[in-house]
């Protein structure tokens, strides 16, 4: 007895599919694990944008402390995170860590 197998020719409803082709990107780690990443990052984008919007509406206030304080606190980041201050490698940095309007 011949068992042919038969594909479905209109959608269906199912936990068993049957792969048509071999080598299909996310076989063996799924799909998810990179909408998952993409998530994270997407959220921590939208949380340096709302904290760069809270420093530009404390600047607009045009109090002179509070433009010192977040001139200082600029200064103080980038010597501690971006600069080569507490680094023991020599490597560069590159010149802005945003993301890239386009890939």
């Amino acid at each position: 007895m011949s068992h042919s197998m038969m594909s479905h020719m209109t959608f269906f409803w199912g936990k068993n599919a049957e792969i048509i082709f071999s080598g299909r990107p996310g076989t063996s780690s799924g799909i998810f694990n990179h909408v998952a990443a993409g998530l994270i990052q997407t959220l921590l984008y939208a949380l340096r944008i709302a904290l760069a919007h809270l420093v530009m509406l404390a600047l607009m206030s045009f109090n002179g402390g509070v433009s010192l304080i977040a001139v200082a606190v600029d200064a103080l980041g980038l010597l501690l995170f971006g600069s080569q201050f507490l680094s023991k490698s020599t490597a560069l940095h590159k010149a802005s860590d945003l993301l890239p309007m386009s890939s």
